[in-house]
């Protein structure tokens, strides 16, 4: 078992990530501790839970060194982020007895060969270490350290521990991104560890840390799949030059003081370093977006269109030693420039699809939710409404078809071949169900003609016993009497009449709770009722502003229809709950973030039991 640690935050988030999967594919058995840097970094790895990564807080790591966190306050962010180098190592040997040796790694270094071919050569060793490893021209480099700080290991020993302790108190008192008094930032400390440190093995390998200023080191060959360094392949490569002009679109700065590569070298470099780097960013990118709904890129319009100005311009056409990769889905091949496309060595690019990139992301959000009302009378004048026959016809024959077994799922009308599962909620409900010897009975108000059923009900057929009981408006009522009940699913107007028939203990509001007038009223009255547990899914929330009363347009393509909404103050929300509940769970639905044209909300869940 090899265990490593490193830090990052959300713009670095990508780059983690990578990293983690690259280990994942290198090394077969492994931990790691990531330091999050961020709350939302800390939030999504939350929600991903990966099998083989420990998280830490800065809270965390602070609490035990009250230097760093003074430090907090005399330096940048990033000159904070050097600080905290030293003291990720020494906090895991402080806790985790199991640890042997722990390996420090940059965020963004990537492996492409075995990992233990580096372990073998530091056997036994208290503290490893890597050389920058800078060619002639450029050894004036050398001021900002001999050594790199991509990669450090620590032995459990009184040596590596001493090294740690010492580098850590320097680097509260003066880790500065400036070359001053023989200091550079975290990483200038290292230059006297081999004199004045037992056992430090400074690492040879041509093929670990391999990067822009040393590859002009050797002769570069591909071959077997693999990126040669003379005769030994690359182990793990430091991006440390990548920029990033849009989600998909990267600059890998290859300029090394002048030294320029042949067009052969620069090729391999291209096609088998960058390109392999740059489509997995953008599938991590893209999983992000579409499993959890977030963007971790962010870009000012003048950092975008200055940096895709200067690159195409400057860097690719001028300069060989800068890559400009356009991250496409679709083979690496050269193709002519048609129309306004360009050929730039990786893919075909429309034109208007490179303007898209260049403009924010905030710019691209697609808004349904308009105005801000002062009474529902006011917002109901610029809707249709949502009693509308329309959307019940529509409904209707959504869900007939999901009934029958011909789709496998609709939401609002809109059919699904894959369903699309609400995990948190369905957990909710099964574990409510295992707390009574399998036995469910909820209400599912505004639950549609059993759309959220339909979703869920493979996972409910162990069940000793099932009610759904669903509370809607009366046509739909209807509706869902003559053509959906069954022994399991039961419709009713009113929640006083279902709970004299059956007497549920469970209320599940899955996005409706937003569409009605008066929605504080039916939520003091759901806690009279005394339901042991009330679960919201799909309710938008703000975190700051009061409630904003909108109004809400569907696409024609679904109906055309709009009716109002609320979006509603998280902290009043959960207030008007605190005598009578407690709370759960609360966890993210399946929108994510809302766009309003000024602000962000996001949709929710939450599970409530009763005190």
């Amino acid at each position: 078992m090899y265990y490593f640690c490193t830090y990052f935050d959300k713009n670095y988030f990508t780059r983690g990530m990578a990293l983690y999967q690259s280990l994942k594919e290198k090394c077969l058995e492994f931990r790691l501790w990531v330091l999050c840097l961020d709350e939302e970094t800390y939030r999504v790895l939350s929600r991903m839970s990966l099998p083989q990564i420990q998280l830490i807080t800065l809270e965390e790591l602070e609490k035990e060194d009250a230097a760093l966190t003074k430090a907090k306050s005399n330096r940048s962010k990033i000159e904070y982020y050097f600080t905290c180098t030293p003291s990720l190592p020494l906090f895991i040997l402080n806790h985790c007895p199991q640890v042997d040796l722990i390996t420090y790694l940059d965020a963004d270094l990537y492996f492409f060969s075995d990992i233990t071919e580096i372990f073998k050569e530091i056997e036994g060793c208290s503290i490893a270490i890597i050389k920058h490893n800078f060619p002639t021209h450029i050894k004036k480099m050398e001021v900002r350290g001999l050594y790199n700080v991509g990669w450090l290991s620590f032995r459990r020993d009184s040596n590596a521990r001493a090294c740690l302790t010492r580098w850590q108190d320097a680097c509260n008192a003066w880790c500065y991104d400036r070359v001053e008094d023989g200091k550079f930032a975290d990483q200038k400390y290292l230059d006297d560890w081999p004199s004045r440190f037992n056992n430090v093995v400074v690492i040879k390998h041509k093929g670990a840390n391999v990067t822009k200023w040393n590859i002009v080191n050797y002769k570069i060959i591909a071959s077997e799949g693999k990126v040669w360094l003379d005769t030994q392949p690359i182990i793990f490569f430091h991006f440390h030059s990548l920029q990033t002009l849009t989600p998909y679109l990267y600059i890998f700065d290859f300029n090394c003081g002048g030294a320029k590569m042949s067009r052969e070298t620069y090729t391999i470099i291209r096609k088998f370093i960058c390109q392999p780097y740059a489509q997995r960013l953008s599938a991590i990118q893209k999983d992000l977006l579409k499993r959890f709904k977030v963007n971790f890129y962010v870009g000012s319009i003048r950092k975008q269109i200055s940096l895709a100005v200067f690159a195409a311009f400057y860097r690719y056409f001028k300069h060989k030693d800068y890559i400009f990769i356009w991250d496409k889905p679709r083979p690496y091949h050269r193709m002519k420039t048609v129309g306004t496309s360009r050929r730039i060595g990786f893919g075909k690019i429309n034109f208007k699809q490179v303007l898209k990139n260049f403009i924010p992301p905030i710019l691209l959000q697609k808004k349904h939710f308009f105005g801000s009302y002062s009474s529902w009378e006011e917002a109901v004048k610029h809707s249709i409404g949502y009693s509308s026959d329309i959307i019940l016809n529509k409904v209707k024959e959504s869900a007939l078809k999901v009934k029958a077994g011909r789709m496998a799922c609709e939401r609002d009308s809109v059919l699904f071949d894959k369903i699309q599962y609400s995990w948190p909620l369905l957990s909710g409900i099964l574990w409510i169900a295992s707390q009574n010897d399998n036995r469910l009975n909820l209400i599912d108000f505004g639950g549609s003609l059993g759309s959220t059923y339909y979703q869920n009900r493979q996972f409910l057929t162990h069940l000793k016993e099932l009610r759904w009981n669903i509370v809607e408006q009366e046509k739909f009522v209807e509706c869902g009497r003559n053509f959906f009940e069954n022994e399991h699913i039961k419709f009713y107007y009113t929640i006083e009449e279902c709970i004299k028939e059956c007497n549920p203990d469970v209320i599940i509001l899955s996005g409706v709770l937003p569409y009605l007038e008066k929605p504080y009223e039916l939520l003091s009255g759901v806690i009279k009722k005394g339901f042991k547990y009330i679960i919201f899914d799909r309710t938008p929330f703000l975190e700051k502003e009061v409630d904003r009363l909108t109004v809400q347009k569907v696409s024609p393509k679904i109906y055309d229809v709009s009716y109002p909404a609320w979006f509603f103050n998280r902290d009043k929300f959960l207030s008007f709950f605190a005598e009578g509940y407690d709370l759960m769970a609360e966890f993210d639905a399946r929108a994510g973030r809302i766009y309003l044209g000024d602000i962000y909300a996001f949709e929710k869940g939450l599970v409530f039991i009763k005190k």
